[in-house]
């Protein structure tokens, strides 16, 4: 398997998202396309952070998430959910 690794800048974003409680989780293929219909299903809204996605080869990860983000998640950098998450807590709070 190639793995993507995130850049530096993106390790400190997906850090600050674990100590807001956001769960990262390593998931199969299967499991990873199931978990994004279900929640999708139970009308949640899907965040699906890209450096945190693996699979076999590049190519059949880009089709991952172009099939999770064109139909069931948002596909989203770390840095773009931090911003999410900011603004929601501004909104709320």
């Amino acid at each position: 398997m190639e793995r993507v690794f995130p850049e530096q800048a993106q390790v400190q974003d997906l850090q600050s998202l674990v100590h807001r409680s956001v769960q990262l989780q390593q998931l199969a293929d299967d499991c990873r396309q199931h978990v994004s219909v279900e929640g999708f299903s139970l009308n949640f809204r899907v965040i699906v952070v890209e450096v945190c996605v693996q699979d076999c080869s590049p190519a059949a990860r880009a089709a991952s998430l172009f099939d999770m983000g064109y139909k069931y998640a948002d596909v989203k950098p770390p840095a773009e959910v931090l911003a999410a998450l900011d603004e929601f807590e501004c909104e709320v709070g």
